[in-house]
C-alpha cells in the first residue's frame, strides 16, 4: 500500500498579467531511485517536472502546466483533462497550486 501525504500550496506570481486566468494545478511528487524529485500533473497527461527538491520539482511542473495550457489555447484545442485521479503506486506527496495562464481554450 502506498503512503500519500497531501500538501496544499497557493502559488501566485506578482507579475502575472491582468488577463491571466487562475487554474488549479494538481501534481504528485516523488523521489526516484537516483535521488531526483519527479512531478507529474495528475489531471493533465504528459505534463512533468523535476528538481533537486520536491518544491523545485513542483515549481517546474507548474511552469510546464501553464505552458501546456497556453499551447492548447494557441492551437485552439481543449486540454485532455482526466476526470478521475488514479492513486500512484509509489510513495510521494500530492501538491496543488493556483497557476495563472494567459489564455485557455474553452471546449
Amino acid at each position: 500500500m502506498s503512503q500519500i501525504a497531501e500538501r496544499l500550496l497557493y502559488v501566485t506570481s506578482p507579475s502575472h498579467p491582468d488577463d491571466a486566468t487562475p487554474v488549479e494545478c494538481r501534481g504528485f511528487v516523488y523521489q526516484d531511485e537516483d535521488g531526483r524529485f519527479c512531478a507529474y500533473a495528475t489531471r493533465l497527461p504528459g505534463v512533468y517536472g523535476e528538481g533537486d527538491t520536491a518544491e523545485l520539482a513542483f515549481a517546474d511542473l507548474c511552469d510546464a502546466f501553464a505552458f501546456a495550457l497556453e499551447s492548447y489555447s494557441e492551437s485552439r484545442e481543449a486540454p485532455p483533462w482526466r476526470d478521475s485521479l488514479k492513486r500512484p503506486s509509489v510513495i510521494g506527496t500530492e501538491y496543488w497550486a493556483v497557476v495563472h495562464v494567459k489564455k485557455i481554450a474553452v471546449s
